[in-house]
């Protein structure tokens, strides 16, 4: 991959990471892509670090549905703790200084708990559709069931990221050369059958899987009142479908984001694989690592913003007890609005 062009160039060490030249870039590219990371990696680990420690102090929190928020915050905590640190350096020194090693471990982790995430969210989807649509059968998942989905999901994720190191593709930098991914430049049959099958098999089917399960799930609540599903004339149906019906709104929301985070990657990926990914400048290569990574910022924001629970738990651990109690009182109005308006239908 190294050019004749590049034999009069003073390289520094390591530039050559698995075969990868690093292309010529303002040193501001680099500074920007550094204080992003840093960012990324300050707020991550702090908010996902707190999405734990509430858990870990609230029994109550550990039901099917927090079982899932729960493998993300500690998938986004340990992509943000151990993978950024090796991008974010880099980013400060200009090139990549961790070796090919390094370059493969980056990879992995970032790889691995964003494929393990989406396969997460799918499983979210389903099993919100089957609470609303199939709520006998939804009544059955539980912590131990949302387990072994998650469990599922890990290995799937384990499967795209492990069979790289075996020689299905590879890892390597990628855009300005400080952060490490699949390698989407190479045209051989092994990088470019890798990459269709990510394409279709880790966001297009997973994507797709969670709009029609949503479109499904929003479907069978304006139908409701027609379905012998639920027993609406009862008041606890009533409150438990308002319960499924937030939780829905909840995780449509986390999913669109993520969808929104992640989906720059993949369209580089399907440049990659359908055309020249060199129409893309390598700054803006490298951007759409970034923004996937800035999920984990997010996520852990919308969880307590969306789920009252986790919203109360947050509380509790604040240390400024005037404000504490400010919010909790806050939190206790919004309650009882939501009640007199469900006793009022």
């Amino acid at each position: 991959m190294i050019g004749a062009n590049l034999t009069n160039r003073t390289l520094p060490v390591n530039a050559y990471v698995l075969g990868f030249v690093p292309p010529e870039v303002s040193p501001y590219v680099h500074h920007i892509n550094a204080f992003l990371l840093v960012l990324i990696y300050i707020f991550g680990v702090l908010e996902n670090g707190i999405i734990l420690a509430i858990v870990a102090k609230n029994k109550n929190l550990r039901s099917a549905p927090n079982t899932f928020i729960i493998a993300m915050a500690l998938g986004d905590f340990s992509l943000c703790f151990f993978g950024i640190p090796l991008s974010s350096t880099s980013s400060m020194a200009g090139r990549w200084i961790w070796d090919d090693t390094g370059c493969m471990i980056e990879g992995f982790i970032v790889y691995f708990i964003g494929m393990a995430n989406m396969y997460i969210l799918m499983a979210v989807s389903l099993h919100r559709y089957l609470a609303v649509s199939r709520p006998s059968l939804g009544s059955q998942i539980n912590v131990k069931v949302a387990m072994k989905a998650i469990i599922a999901c890990a290995v799937g994720g384990l499967f795209w990221t492990v069979v790289l190191i075996f020689g299905w593709s590879r890892y390597t930098p990628e855009g300005v050369g400080t952060t490490c991914s699949v390698t989407w430049t190479d045209k051989d049959v092994a990088t470019t059958s890798y990459n269709i099958c990510i394409f279709i098999l880790c966001y297009l089917i997973p994507v797709g899987t969670m709009i029609v399960a949503y479109y499904k799930l929003l479907d069978t609540v304006q139908n409701v009142a027609k379905s012998t599903l639920w027993d609406m004339k009862s008041r606890l149906a009533r409150k438990q479908l308002r319960i499924e019906r937030k939780l829905a709104k909840s995780f449509m929301i986390i999913i669109a984001v993520f969808i929104f985070s992640w989906t720059p990657y993949y369209i580089v990926c399907f440049v990659g694989i359908f055309g020249d990914i060199h129409v893309i400048p390598p700054a803006l290569q490298t951007l759409p690592a970034i923004c996937a990574k800035s999920a984990s910022v997010w996520d852990p924001i919308l969880y307590v913003a969306t789920n009252k629970d986790l919203r109360t738990g947050f509380y509790n651990i604040l240390p400024c007890n005037g404000l504490k109690k400010l919010l909790m009182k806050k939190e206790e109005e919004r309650v009882e609005r939501n009640s007199r308006n469900l006793r009022g239908r």
